[in-house]
């Protein structure tokens, strides 16, 4: 295919992508960051003469649903006193910064042993 060839078939080939982008813009608001995205996706498709059918835009395989997130396993801290509990995952909750750092508990004090979660 000659140079001249090419840059036609690239340049339609970037027009019908901004067709179908522009296509999307009409259903769903882009926001800036995907606006700039889809710009350096032009400028790469014209400088590498990329063509629609290269792309392969056919029918996606359907994707498999996301596995859901693993179980709780249960609480890992427990206040001897108000029972209040927290499972070890996030920010401390504010019972347990209080318990260390004004009631005087250490945290050996505070786990619960694996035998209490059977």
């Amino acid at each position: 295919m000659s140079a001249a060839a090419a840059h036609v078939f690239s340049s339609s080939s970037a027009a019908r992508i901004g067709h179908d982008v522009r296509q999307l813009q009409s259903f769903h608001m882009l926001t800036p960051e995907q606006e700039a995205t889809v710009r350096a996706i032009r400028k790469l498709v014209d400088f590498w003469q990329i063509t629609a059918d290269e792309l392969d835009m056919g029918p996606q395989a359907p994707r498999a649903p996301a596995p859901p997130p693993p179980a709780s396993k249960g609480p890992k801290y427990r206040h001897p006193l108000t029972l209040q509990t927290w499972d070890g995952e996030g920010m401390q909750p504010q019972w347990l910064k209080e318990a260390l750092t004004r009631e005087g508990y250490t945290v050996e004090e505070l786990r619960v042993s694996p035998d209490a979660l059977a």
